[in-house]
């Protein structure tokens, strides 16, 4: 099976830019074609078919590619001006499965998974991705781990975690559905935003994560900050019942008149 949500996915945040938290730079990302995976050490070609010094190691996993000819022969493009010959790599269909080790131990919790498609199974798709910087999968190496443990770097999991997360059920913040819905929301953001003459909001995994795992949170009643990871001086708005979009821009006009 095809990962189908999280091609999608990447596809529609190609449209935003990555942004990898205060300290880093941006940078944007484009995702086309099919994932592949390299059979044999693969060495790259330019676009008129000269091979050049550097290469692809064996089992090296490209997320974008598409069929291209050069003289006749069959390549797969996977980067700009960046080629591999067809017969040293193969379609990828393995489906991504999130993988959580089981324990007793209370120390090392993990969130239940109910679906192998879920914000985790997402991240875990943008590492391997050859069309993301070193930074920008290390980024969402972070965010993967923290969707399944609630570890972010030295900080432990906050101790309600392994209650609330349940990556990929239907009533929790890291679904399918909740991913395409939060998605929507981000570019009714912008466009809100654009409107003010704001600039756009930016994607970065982690804060994703962050964002995902506290409204998770909200389950144990009413909507409350549990300001727990303070990533950055992370900050966060909360709503529920009415459109946030609306209620944002007004606090947002309130505070400008103060």
């Amino acid at each position: 099976m095809e990962d189908t949500f999280e091609k999608e996915t990447f596809s529609y945040l190609s449209r935003w830019h990555y942004s990898l938290g205060a300290m880093s730079s941006m940078q944007s990302v484009q995702a086309a074609g099919q994932s592949i995976v390299v059979r044999n050490k693969a060495y790259i070609y330019n676009s008129r078919g000269y091979r050049t010094s550097t290469f692809y190691r064996k089992n090296s996993q490209i997320a974008s590619a598409t069929v291209k000819k050069i003289h006749g022969k069959k390549f797969y493009k996977v980067g700009k001006n960046k080629y591999i010959l067809k017969t040293d790599a193969k379609a990828d269909n393995q489906e991504v499965v999130v993988a959580t080790k089981k324990t007793t131990s209370a120390k090392k919790a993990s969130a239940k998974v109910s679906s192998s498609k879920n914000a985790a199974s997402l991240m875990d798709y943008l590492v391997k991705s050859s069309s993301l910087s070193k930074t920008q999968r290390k980024e969402a190496k972070t965010a993967a781990k923290m969707l399944k443990t609630g570890k972010l770097n030295s900080k432990g999991a906050p101790s309600w975690f392994s209650k609330y997360v349940n990556l990929g059920a239907k009533d929790d913040s890291t679904s399918v559905a909740n991913i395409k819905a939060g998605l929507k929301g981000l570019e009714e953001v912008n466009q809100a935003r654009a409107k003010a003459g704001s600039k756009a909001l930016k994607v970065s995994p982690v804060l994703m994560a962050i964002s995902l795992i506290d409204a998770d949170y909200q389950k144990q009643g009413g909507i409350n900050h549990p300001a727990y990871y303070q990533y950055h001086g992370s900050l966060e708005n909360l709503s529920a019942g009415e459109d946030p979009i609306q209620i944002w821009m007004a606090e947002n006009q309130l505070g400008s008149q103060m």
